[in-house]
C-alpha cells in the first residue's frame, strides 16, 4: 500500500504522507469470519461420532467418555476395532507405570471348600484401593484356587485365563492399571494346605477390613493365614478349644508380626516372607 508520496516543484520537495480510511468493523468481522471458517476445517472430526456406539463400548470396556470417543473415531465407530484400540492403549500405559513402586493396596484371603488363599496385592497409592481394585484381587484369587495354580511363578500367574472372562490375568491386570492410572500387580500369594490334608485345621485373620467374607473374600490392610496341624485327633471340646484359639493366635501374629515360628529356631532359617 502506498503511503509516502514525494514531488519536486519549483526546487522544493514536497513530501505527502497518505493515510487510508479503514474500517475497523468491517476488518473484524471479516477476520472473525475466516477464523471460525478455518476451526471448524481443523476440528470437526472426518468421522461423525455415534454416541450410542459410546455408550456400547464403555459397557464393554469400563474405559472413560473420553477414550471411547477417541477409540471409536480412530476405528471409524467400529465397537471391535475400536476395544483393539484400547487393549493397545491399555497395555501401553501399563508398560509405562510397570517400573513405578507400588506399596499400597491390601491382602486378600479367600476360602474354597478346603483350600485357602492369602494373596497381597499392590498400587501406588490408597485412592486406587477401590471397588474395581478389590473386584479385580478376587477375580486372580478365584483363578490361582480353581485352577489349581499353587506354586506358579508370577509370569504364569498372568497367562491364566479367569472362568467366564475373555481376558487373561494379565490383561485384566492391565485395564486395571489404565482406569486407575497405576502400577497394579500381584506381590506374594501362599495356599494353605499346599496338599489335601484332612487334620489340617486353617484359620485366618484380616486387620482394618475393607470387607469380610464376601463370597468367600476378605479384604484388608493386614492378613493372617495360619496351618495348626494336632498331633493326634481331637475330641469335640479340643476342637472347640482349638478353633477359638486360631483366630487369636492370627490376630497376635498381625499386631506382632512374628519372623520365626518358635523361639528354638534361633539361628535357623526365618519363615519365608510369603508364608509370614
Amino acid at each position: 500500500m502506498l503511503r509516502r508520496l514525494a514531488t519536486r516543484r519549483n526546487n522544493t520537495i514536497r513530501t505527502t504522507q497518505y493515510r487510508p480510511h479503514i474500517n475497523l468493523n468491517n476488518q473484524s468481522k471479516l477476520v472473525n469470519g475466516i477464523s471460525s471458517q478455518l476451526l471448524r476445517s481443523y476440528c470437526e472430526p472426518a468421522v461423525k461420532l455415534d454416541i450410542k456406539k459410546v455408550k456400547e463400548l464403555r459397557d464393554i470396556t469400563k474405559a472413560g467418555v473420553k477414550d471411547c470417543r477417541d477409540a471409536l473415531l480412530a476405528s471409524n465407530n467400529d465397537v471391535e476395532a475400536a476395544t483393539t484400540w484400547l487393549l493397545g492403549k491399555h497395555a501401553q500405559v501399563a508398560g509405562k507405570k510397570s517400573g513405578r513402586i507400588a506399596l499400597e493396596g491390601g491382602v486378600i484371603v479367600t476360602k474354597r471348600d478346603d483350600k485357602h488363599l492369602i494373596m497381597e496385592f499392590n498400587c501406588e497409592t490408597d485412592f486406587g484401593v477401590q471397588d474395581i481394585f478389590t473386584d479385580v484381587a478376587q477375580t486372580v484369587s478365584e483363578t490361582i484356587l480353581d485352577q489349581d495354580a499353587y506354586g506358579k511363578t508370577a509370569e504364569e500367574l498372568l497367562e491364566l485365563q479367569p472362568a467366564g472372562q475373555e481376558k487373561n490375568i494379565n490383561g485384566i491386570i492391565e485395564e486395571l492399571s489404565y482406569q486407575l492410572r497405576e502400577n497394579v500387580n500381584v506381590r506374594r500369594y501362599q495356599q494353605f494346605p499346599t496338599q489335601p490334608n484332612e487334620k489340617a485345621h486353617i484359620y485366618q485373620y484380616v486387620h482394618n477390613s475393607r470387607f469380610t467374607n464376601k463370597g468367600g473374600h476378605s479384604f484388608g490392610q493386614t492378613g493372617v493365614l495360619i496351618e495348626i496341624e494336632p498331633e493326634a485327633e481331637l475330641d469335640q471340646k479340643q476342637k472347640s478349644a482349638l478353633d477359638d484359639f486360631g483366630p487369636k493366635l492370627c490376630m497376635q501374629i498381625a499386631a506382632y508380626g512374628p519372623k520365626k515360628i518358635a523361639p528354638e529356631q534361633e539361628g535357623e532359617k526365618e519363615i519365608d516372607e510369603t508364608t509370614g
